[in-house]
């Protein structure tokens, strides 16, 4: 776990780029891209899901057309990347009462055990 040393040198490191917030990304995920068959498209759109993942059981909404504009691609290549980590089980797509959502459960797991 983070201590307050690692928090103060993780504020000294990146400063005020830390005043819109950030994302905790296990490193797992960048080493094992390959073997867990991710693009780097993949890999974006799902370091844009941690970004909007406040609660551990929790959806995060779609925001397609937020998350094309700041990956500067189209909408209908985040769906292609949606589509692609809902077959490899690392996401779940779910229609809710304001729209769809996404489940990261898959990704925290396999990432957790380390598979």
């Amino acid at each position: 776990m983070a201590t307050n040393s690692d928090h103060q040198k993780i504020q000294e490191r990146w400063g005020k780029a830390l005043d819109s917030g950030f994302v905790v990304v296990p490193v797992r995920l960048l080493r094992q891209q390959s073997q867990l068959g991710l693009d780097n498209t993949e890999v974006v759109v799902l370091l844009n899901f941690f970004a909007l993942w406040h609660e551990t059981n929790s959806p995060v909404w779609k925001a397609l057309g937020t998350i094309a504009k700041q990956m500067g691609v189209s909408v209908r290549t985040v769906q292609r990347a949606i589509s692609s980590l809902e077959s490899k089980g690392l996401i779940a797509q779910e229609t809710g009462p304001d729209g769809k959502v996404i489940h990261l459960t898959g990704i925290r797991h396999v990432l957790a055990d380390g598979k």
